[in-house]
């Protein structure tokens, strides 16, 4: 966060309440850093070595609750740990598709590809590296949330507090089996009743009713392409031999007609060298011409973009309007692929998200309270209306930078 000079929702509270603390928790390093702001009282994220760390950036030193929660987590002790199914197996036939499916990645005894339960950790790899991909991370950092809950004395005084978590793990485990498998739908169930223990702790510890719980998502993502195919859908993965065929016509057509040293490409991302365009009078409209020669000829690549185009335009569907929200007027690449719909560049295996298509944007939101009933409201609002929701209901002042608006509970 140390390269950014905004703020988050943490810090909005901390201005009206200078004793309220912000306690951030992800198995990712962003997702603690970000959902945090610029100055949380404390974010932990693993580090894929068996424990939760920070940085100095925020503190010198991890409170030793936290050192005392790493030392018993034992993430070595999961080694020998079998991922089973919660319910019986006529459930998941019923409401997920059948456990053996083409796509799936297989990262467990898999001398023959057989993506099935039960789901292990080979004793070949390191567990602490694979625990954040299997369910039981989820549970494990709910115990470090209810340490923070204790340790911190969160939700006891009239400070407002705010405890974030990223349920990295889901993330991980969604990448490599997709949506409507077993894998995620028992996933799911296991998360559940963590959750559900973790309430109960809530309950008894602050009180439901001092506590408001939201449950978002920070993107959606696409079924695995074999599945969308199987339910007569478009979908495929792009061929990585065909992509970097064109990045070579590209290459060696730029470098014959206009020189060397003129982008840095980052898979299909081109940040071009502005100086040197202008220095050598190429117009950048030149390099993009080269770039859309080539690149759509790939199966599954839909169009290029060219990052100008997209911040002048005055179109107003939904995909420029996402584009537009996700580009940054300097440090986007100036010129990017996007995808057709239903394809991927994660090959063979697994699934992937990052397009501008619904099914990459549409996650759910919701608001729960001990006194709040229960409806469902239809129309389409964004996940930047959380921060000016949660402050409005404080009382906090809401910055005039934030894109989002307060909602209505």
């Amino acid at each position: 966060f140390s390269r950014y000079n905004t703020t988050g929702l943490g810090d909005w509270v901390k201005s009206t309440y200078p004793h309220s603390k912000v306690i951030s928790l992800g198995g990712k390093d962003r997702s603690a850093i970000f959902m945090g702001g610029q100055k949380p009282d404390l974010p932990l994220y693993y580090n894929y070595a068996g424990s939760f760390i920070s940085s100095d950036f925020y503190l010198d030193v991890l409170p030793d609750w936290v050192n005392d929660f790493n030392e018993n987590l034992n993430a070595e002790s999961y080694k020998d740990s079998l991922w089973t199914k919660s319910l019986p197996e006529d459930v998941y036939l019923k409401y997920a598709r059948e456990d053996f499916f083409q796509g799936e990645l297989d990262d467990y005894l898999n001398e023959d590809y057989s993506p099935v339960f039960p789901i292990g950790i080979d004793s070949s790899e390191d567990p602490k590296e694979f625990l954040m991909g299997r369910p039981w991370f989820e549970r494990e950092i709910l115990k470090l949330a209810q340490s923070a809950i204790t340790n911190e004395e969160l939700g006891q005084d009239g400070n407002p507090d705010l405890l974030f978590i990223g349920f990295s793990a889901m993330d991980w485990m969604i990448h490599d089996f997709g949506p409507h498998s077993q894998e995620i739908m028992d996933a799911f169930i296991k998360l559940d009743k963590y959750l559900g223990n973790f309430i109960e702790f809530v309950d008894e510890t602050v009180g439901l009713e001092n506590v408001l719980f939201t449950f978002t998502g920070d993107h959606g993502g696409l079924p695995l392409p074999e599945y969308v195919v199987e339910q007569g859908g478009t979908a495929g993965r792009i061929d990585k031999h065909h992509l970097k065929e064109a990045f070579e016509w590209i290459d060696e057509e730029i470098e014959e007609r206009f020189g060397e040293d003129l982008y840095v490409r980052s898979r299909g991302n081109y940040f071009l060298n502005l100086e040197k365009l202008k220095k050598e009078d190429i117009d950048s409209r030149e390099i993009y011409n080269v770039i859309d020669k080539y690149l759509p000829k790939v199966e599954g690549i839909e169009r290029i973009i060219y990052r100008e185009d997209i911040l002048k335009s005055t179109e107003s569907d939904k995909i420029t309007t996402r584009l537009k929200h996700m580009i940054h007027p300097h440090k986007t690449p100036e010129i990017f692929p996007i995808v057709t719909p239903g394809y991927l560049y994660k090959n063979p295996y697994g699934t992937g998200h990052g397009s501008p298509y619904d099914y990459d944007t549409h996650v759910p939101l919701i608001f729960a309270r001990s006194h709040f009933y229960s409806i469902t409201k239809d129309e389409a609002r964004a996940t930047v209306d959380i921060a000016p929701t949660i402050a409005k209901i404080l009382g906090v002042n809401i910055p005039d930078f934030c894109d989002g608006t307060a909602i209505e509970l």
